[in-house]
């Protein structure tokens, strides 16, 4: 049994190697045969463009000879019958004649007797086209009997004769060349074809070979094939178990991790405020005990009375900031506007802060770049207030060295005012979190720098209320610099918290009650600022809350005289609405307005088919003039202020 085995096996390994040898001759073979076709080939693409070459010389030298007798028998047809549409062919034989001449010698440049023929015959061509030329000129001097006479002279057959000969010879040499190269080619395709056939021939026997092979060594390895298969499939499932539970178990990690950061920032913060309300509930305690001393001296009283009101402000700004928090985040906190010098007002913090800043040697400089006529704004100058105020007092605190610049500017729509410090600098991973509620540099029971870490969080609900952003950058060790980006809301544009408007006397003229007025606004708030603002010229006013309602009304509503477009609102936005609405109301003038005012965004709305453009925030006095500038029937009486 073992020595039938080892012959089954012996006798395997014999044909596997004759196999191989057999493999490697084919391939040594194919690989002769391929270089002989990629011979073969090569000298089938010569002899074809040699067959090519002399069949483009007879078919140019023909051509040439042609268009000689296009020359010839113009000129005489024009000397014999006047006609001068008999000159187009002679013009024309005369433009191109030379050109085939110059091409045919380009393509004799190999061989020196056709080229002398070819030189012969521009000789021959020249005297020829001389001959037509001057048989012309007598014909059309009117010299009939002298342009006949040369006709039938002796040098204008001799002309064209000569031309005939040498393009006869030039042929009959090229004629033998082209024979003789389809002879070679022929014989090229002959030999490639024969090449090719046994090329394939061999190809097959290797392809029958190497399925051979191929075949005997899948039988072989099926059964492994199958039986990795199935440890793979296993391997999957186990994987697929092994991600599930790690994907588990990271969850369960994080949600630790999240708990645990919660109850250390709740533990965190309750140890933060017990420490923030005991220390000065101990000075106002301990300071009040003592002025009960008899043997106090009254520079002293007054010092503890002092300390005694810091402390007492101190524990009452703990508590605000505890119970504005909350309303913050119950959503209980409005804004007020009021009108007010943005100026003065930062100039009053400046001040404020400055003996703070001295107290600790610290360098405080404030850099307006604010207009006169900007400075007047409206906003809530109470939590504008509070929000620069904790920017600069956390400045203050966390610089040690150095110095804290305020600044302050207008660019374009929005106020911009930054706080920059020298002082510790913050983390990367702390800016992510820096304006939560309860967050500090610090959160350890020994922290150097004290706060609830709500000043931060409240200025940042306030910015946003707003409708404005706050920004920090920072590098530790480097100081920190925090930007504030407002709307800019001028103090004749700006919206009354009650929308009641007072008349201004420059338009208490205009009388539109004839005249209607499409308002496509998604805000509320802003519809009803325009409607309380246009209530004393008596328009008829219709409201769209979308694109698409404000195409629906200037379809059902052909009275209406004027479009104010917001440009973004929802569903379809202003742009998109006035290139419907001018498809079919060409004529109807729309108004843009938007709160994007650079002279680019400007332009392109304009573009877009807006008549006007006019940017928020906008002045009674802007609204009125442009809607005006449409529909009024009044020129407004400009009046006393």
């Amino acid at each position: 049994m073992n020595y039938f085995h080892k012959g089954k096996m012996n006798f395997k390994t014999r044909i596997r190697k004759n196999l191989l040898l057999l493999t490697f001759i084919v391939l040594a073979g194919s690989g002769f045969l391929s270089y002989s076709i990629y011979k073969s080939y090569q000298k089938l693409f010569d002899s074809e463009e040699l067959v090519e070459h002399a069949e483009q010389i007879i078919y140019q030298s023909s051509d040439i000879l042609s268009l000689g007798k296009d020359l010839e028998a113009a000129s005489r047809g024009f000397v014999i019958s006047g006609d001068s549409t008999f000159l187009e062919p002679l013009l024309t034989a005369q433009k191109t004649i030379f050109a085939r001449i110059k091409k045919l010698k380009l393509l004799v440049d190999d061989n020196p007797q056709q080229q002398q023929r070819v030189d012969s015959l521009n000789f021959y061509i020249h005297k020829r086209m001389d001959f037509s030329l001057k048989m012309v000129e007598l014909k059309s001097n009117q010299e009939s009997a002298s342009a006949i006479a040369a006709i039938f002279a002796k040098q204008s057959k001799e002309y064209g004769d000569r031309m005939r000969q040498i393009t006869s010879n030039f042929q009959a040499e090229e004629n033998i060349l082209l024979k003789d190269r389809k002879n070679i080619n022929e014989h090229s395709i002959t030999t490639f074809n024969r090449i090719s056939i046994v090329m394939i021939f061999l190809l097959t026997i290797i392809t029958i070979l190497l399925i051979i092979a191929t075949g005997n060594y899948l039988l072989q390895f099926k059964q492994k094939e199958k039986r990795a298969e199935e440890l793979i499939i296993a391997n999957e499932v186990l994987r697929f178990q092994n991600e599930e539970k790690e994907k588990r178990a990271e969850e369960l990690i994080k949600a630790k991790e999240k708990a645990v950061e919660s109850d250390n920032l709740k533990s965190a913060f309750l140890n933060n405020l017990s420490h923030e309300i005991r220390t000065p509930m101990n000075h106002i305690l301990g300071f009040a005990s003592l002025l009960n001393d008899p043997g106090l001296t009254d520079d002293t009283r007054d010092e503890y009375v002092d300390l005694i009101n810091q402390q007492s402000h101190q524990l009452l700004h703990i508590i605000t900031d505890i119970v504005e928090i909350s309303r913050i985040m119950t959503g209980q906190v409005e804004l007020k506007f009021s009108t007010f010098n943005f100026v003065k007002i930062m100039d009053e913090l400046f001040a404020s802060f400055k003996p703070k800043a001295e107290r600790r040697n610290l360098q405080l400089r404030i850099r307006n770049k604010l207009s006169d006529t900007d400075a007047m704004i409206r906003g809530d100058l109470a939590k504008l207030k509070i929000v620069f105020g904790n920017l600069i007092e956390n400045a203050i605190k966390f610089t040690d060295i150095g110095n804290i610049d305020i600044e302050y500017s207008r660019s374009g729509d929005k106020l911009m005012i930054a706080v920059k410090d020298t002082g510790i600098g913050i983390e990367e991973q702390e800016k992510k979190v820096i304006f939560d509620n309860f967050r500090q540099i610090e959160i350890t029971m020994a922290r150097k720098y004290g706060g609830m870490g709500l000043g931060l969080s409240i200025s940042n609900a306030y910015i946003r209320m707003m409708s404005g952003v706050i920004r920090l950058e920072s590098e530790p060790g480097e100081g920190s610099t925090f930007l504030v980006e407002l709307p800019y809301m001028s103090a004749n544009g700006s919206i009354e918290s009650d929308l009641k408007l007072v008349q201004a006397p420059a338009f208490s003229q205009l009388n539109w009650k004839k005249k209607t007025l499409l308002i496509s606004e998604d805000e509320e708030a802003n519809s009803q600022y325009l409607q309380a603002l246009l209530k004393s010229t008596g328009i008829n006013l219709l409201f769209a809350p979308n694109g698409e309602k404000a195409v629906e009304q200037c379809k059902n509503h052909p009275e209406i005289d004027l479009v104010l477009m917001d440009i973004k609102m929802p569903k379809m936005d202003g742009l998109e609405a006035t290139k419907i609405i001018k498809s079919f109301r060409k004529n109807l003038p729309i108004i843009a307005v938007t709160a994007f005012a650079m002279p680019k965004e400007r332009e392109y709305i304009l573009r877009s088919g807006c008549d006007e453009y006019l940017p928020k925030p906008f002045s009674r006095e802007d609204i009125l003039t442009l809607i005006q500038k449409f529909i009024g029937t009044k020129e407004p009486s400009i009046g006393n202020n």
